[in-house]
């Protein structure tokens, strides 16, 4: 330590910027959004249901079965994607020793994942070839 009568060394400091009040800068992030964030993903709107379907029902049920169609073609892709990628996190997470419980939850999510993907293919088998994009 320094002598007792000596006075510590002073470190600059940079220059920083002007202080701005939170709701400023709150305002300016919801006008022009936040730098920081990554870029949204919008997805492509569906088509909606045309006038004479809805004015028939019976249109009207072929244009649900088509969204529904829809939904499940996308569940059965994201499960194909996403199945892999949690296997090797259950995998990842036995060899770092994570705790049995968070283990077992994953391997549940996994399993019903599956589970419906499996059950979808059975109900709507025309789905296995990608299609209802």
């Amino acid at each position: 330590m320094a002598d007792a009568g000596s006075e510590p060394q002073r470190v600059a400091l940079l220059p920083l910027e002007p202080a701005q009040p939170a709701a400023y800068t709150m305002a300016q992030a919801r006008e022009h959004g936040d730098p920081r964030s990554p870029p949204i993903a919008h997805e492509a709107p569906s088509a909606a249901a045309t006038a004479a379907e809805l004015a028939d029902p019976a249109a009207y049920q072929g244009y649900e079965a088509r969204q529904n169609m829809k939904l499940y073609a996308n569940y059965v892709q994201a499960a194909d994607s996403e199945i892999p990628k949690l296997r090797e996190d259950i995998g990842r997470g036995r060899d770092a020793g994570v705790a049995p419980e968070q283990i077992a939850k994953a391997e549940e999510k996994l399993r019903r994942l599956t589970a419906m993907r499996v059950q979808l293919l059975a109900e709507h088998p025309e789905l296995a070839g990608g299609a209802g994009h």
